[in-house]
């Protein structure tokens, strides 16, 4: 039997629904059962990506904590002043370069190369469907980490806050509780992460890179993030992207 127009319709929406209730339909029970206290032991897509591993988390946090202040700090030597501070003080670290790239994807508010196919899907959608709310389809591990009928924005400088957070958590010598972990405002209800995502992530500004998804309020932000994108002749056999050397 044939399907009515409507019936095509009530489909599609049940497809693009964005709603927490939805959402956890799709979510392994496992997952939900977890506490916040529990999740902070959870490594997600950019810990494992950046090879943040339990040994790891004293090295990391001071280095986390320095990237994420705004201005950058006075008075320390061992930091680069400047509109590039943040991406020279990375080239200085004795981290491996797969976590130094995610670390200059961060702080420029781009994708990490783990998050760019990802990215891509959601940038085509957006680009068929201008006033569609974000499928949760397209809502994938790289993009955020979800527990139950929350989660967090893991791209840019929101997945910067997030590892931060975790790790400060992880490495204080006082106990952290429920009660204070869900006073987080970066966890976000499904419905809303889908719209933070879509708004803040995915808004198509006038400077955009040609590289990939993200775009820029101006130039001097577009130019930024442009020297993490290394152009020339080497080929990457991850990703394909275009390098200016082979020893990266």
């Amino acid at each position: 039997m044939e399907s009515t127009g409507n019936e095509e319709q009530v489909d599609h929406e049940s497809r693009l629904d964005t709603s927490a209730t939805a959402y956890s339909r799709r979510r392994p029970a496992s997952t939900d059962a977890l506490s916040l206290t529990e999740t902070l032991t959870c490594p997600n897509s950019l810990e494992t990506e950046m090879n943040v591993t339990a040994e790891d988390r004293k090295e990391f946090r001071p280095v986390l904590e320095v990237l994420s202040l705004e201005p950058p700090p006075l008075g320390n030597s061992g930091l680069i002043r400047g509109p590039t501070w943040r991406t020279k003080t990375i080239g200085r670290l004795r981290f491996p370069d797969t976590t130094k790239r995610s670390l200059d994807a961060l702080v420029t508010n781009s994708f990490t190369p783990t998050q760019l196919p990802a990215a891509r899907h959601i940038q085509r959608f957006i680009q068929a469907n201008p006033d569609t709310p974000l499928p949760l389809f397209l809502i994938t591990k790289e993009i955020a980490e979800i527990y139950g009928e929350h989660g967090w924005c893991l791209i840019g400088k929101c997945g910067l806050g997030r590892i931060t957070y975790k790790i400060a958590c992880l490495t204080s010598t006082n106990d952290v509780t429920d009660e204070e972990l869900v006073k987080d405002s970066s966890r976000r209800r499904i419905d809303i992460l889908c719209g933070h995502i879509r708004d803040r992530h995915f808004e198509q500004m006038l400077f955009r890179c040609r590289l990939c998804p993200a775009s820029y309020m101006s130039q001097d932000e577009l130019s930024r993030h442009w020297r993490t994108h290394a152009v020339g002749e080497f080929a990457c056999p991850t990703c394909g992207d275009i390098l200016i050397s082979d020893d990266v």
